[in-house]
């Protein structure tokens, strides 16, 4: 038998052995967040809005009165520059010294929607970025990179990339051209890259920015706008009562005859009820001015419901082709009641037949009360047509550059359209432009910029060394970037001309060089949280805006 006291003295102490494993456990799982940290994943918050509309800074959500569209506004600080007697960001809350300049213009029915003295603003999108991603691979045109700032290399940047080593750019009318053989020939960068159909995809659907939707209706068009709003969609001459529009979301067209003993019904969006001159503004930037941009690369998108048989679809723009005589073409695509789907252009200003573009494709034709996605895209001299959701047409214009480089700027706003042959109702009609990065930055001229101004044309572009990279801010007119920066910080220059003594162009400003690149963000995985009123503390989750970012 054995002693007692013995057996107790033999037992383990179950408690401090728990203890003990706990501990360790917490240690480990210390350790293990740090290296991830430290070398896979890290969380970054983003502070201002240079990214905006895809990231966003602190902000001001606006919900419009009259129509609902949501909207974020950048609201600026005590220091800043902002239009006189506008209200300005102090701490977390808004001062308002004169109401009457205290509004968010809704980009869609143009309502002047007031912001209150003490208004919260929203903290800027909480993101994920692949650390050292760049270790095991290039890095690819247009990702969102994060990068230590070469002027303060203290401080983290969030950009697009747009140059890579070992090229020259150009910005030429908002687009970025790169040449591979010291400038002998250039290329137009398409953010639609075919060899990565979906992720090119993806990134130019995230940069589209919206002109006009229809969902979005005023409920009084005649009240807080600086005139009336009306339905930016017009009927052609001659077609007023075939059209249903006013008041609507969705556009119908009856004729008035059936068969085909009727002209096809067609309408454009009338610019002149929407905007005073061939530009739009920046929404995000409309509390510190209204920066300036032409329209000319859009997206066409509406859901189409055949109201009866044999539908013959087409959606149109203009665009600036490759004419020696610098006129403008009618960029059509068309899907006929057979559902051939085809690309033609026509000329403007003289009549003439439409002349084919490309091969054609063939679709499912439209079926009575069977709603189908009709997309018409014309970006980076590329035009497409999608049907629900897939391309089925694609072209390609490779313009000559010293004729784009030597033309004047757009004179006018695209001629954009719709025409139904049949009664036909459409939905979710929308237009989009693409992103357009400035060549004039606070009054001066960007870098790797070609500025057109005053008949005179000038600039010259951006030799990208090895290892060197060029990165711009979606927010084109409000955004610290390669175009802007003038300085090198000491060590960075030091470090970036030993890479290549002999060459004068190793220091250079405006570029990142390779060992500032810190990662790929990836993820917004806290987007700002809702909150009941303007003035209360924000807590509600906001999932819808979770996203990963392209």
């Amino acid at each position: 038998m054995l002693d007692a006291t013995q057996t107790t003295a033999k037992r383990p102490d179950h408690a401090d052995e728990s203890l003990k494993e706990t501990f360790e456990s917490i240690v480990i799982a210390f350790i293990l967040a740090f290296v991830f940290r430290a070398y896979v994943v890290e969380a970054f918050v983003i502070p201002t809005g240079s990214m905006a509309p895809t990231l966003l800074g602190e902000h001001l959500r606006v919900t419009c009165a009259e129509c609902g569209y949501q909207f974020s506004v950048d609201p600026p600080g005590e220091g800043e520059a902002r239009l006189p007697g506008a209200l300005y960001k102090r701490g977390g809350t808004m001062v308002v010294p004169n109401p009457d300049m205290a509004v968010a213009v809704c980009p869609m029915c143009r309502y002047q929607n007031p912001i209150v003295h003490g208004t919260r603003v929203n903290s800027g999108d909480r993101i994920l970025v692949l650390k050292y991603l760049y270790a095991l691979t290039q890095p690819q045109r247009w990702d969102v990179v994060v990068f230590k700032n070469p002027e303060q290399p203290d401080v983290n940047y969030i950009k697009r990339l747009v140059g890579l080593p070992g090229e020259k750019l150009f910005i030429v009318e908002g687009n970025i051209y790169v040449s591979h053989d010291d400038g002998q020939t250039w290329s137009i960068a398409r953010k639609t890259d075919e060899k990565a159909n979906r992720r090119a995809t993806a990134i130019q659907r995230a940069v589209w920015q919206p002109i006009y939707h229809s969902d979005y209706v005023p409920i009084d068009a005649s009240v807080g706008r600086s005139r009336p709003w009306t339905v930016p969609w017009v009927p052609v001459d001659g077609q007023e009562n075939l059209w249903q529009l006013d008041g609507r979301a969705g556009y119908t067209y009856t004729p008035t005859t059936a068969g085909d003993d009727h002209e096809p019904g067609t309408i454009q969006f009338d610019f002149s009820r929407f905007i005073d001159a061939p530009v739009l503004f920046h929404v995000y930037n409309q509390l510190k001015g209204k920066e300036l941009d032409p329209v000319e690369d859009v997206r066409l998108s509406t859901y189409v419901e055949p109201l009866s048989d044999g539908l013959d679809f087409s959606l149109q723009t203009t665009t600036r082709l490759d004419d020696p005589t610098g006129k403008p073409w009618r960029l059509v695509a068309r899907i006929d009641p057979t559902g051939r789907a085809s690309l033609s252009q026509v000329p403007v200003l003289d009549a003439g037949s439409p002349k084919k573009i490309g091969p054609d494709a063939q679709v499912n034709p439209f079926k009575v009360d069977q709603t189908r996605h009709v997309e018409l895209w014309y970006v980076d001299q590329e035009a497409s047509l999608w049907v629900d959701g897939e391309r089925v047409l694609r072209q390609r214009f490779d313009l000559d550059f010293e004729r784009i480089r030597n033309r004047s700027l757009p004179a006018n706003v695209p001629q954009v359209g719709i025409t139904v042959s049949a009664s036909a109702r459409l939905h979710h009609v929308d237009l989009d432009r693409d992103l357009y990065y400035t060549q004039v930055l606070a009054g001066r001229q960007a870098r790797g910029a070609l500025v057109k101004a005053n008949g005179r044309i000038f600039g010259e572009p951006v030799s990208i060394r090895p290892d060197q990279f060029f990165c711009l801010g979606d927010n084109s007119p409000a955004s610290s970037d390669g175009r802007a920066w003038s300085e090198i910080d000491p060590w960075v220059e030091k470090h970036m001309a030993d890479t290549d003594p002999s060459d004068p162009l190793a220091a250079q400003a405006g570029v990142v060089p390779r060992d500032l690149m810190m990662g790929k963000a990836f993820f917004v995985y806290w987007p700002a949280a809702w909150r009941l009123s303007p003035r209360q503390f924000a807590f509600i989750p906001n999932f819808a805006d979770m996203r990963f970012i392209h």
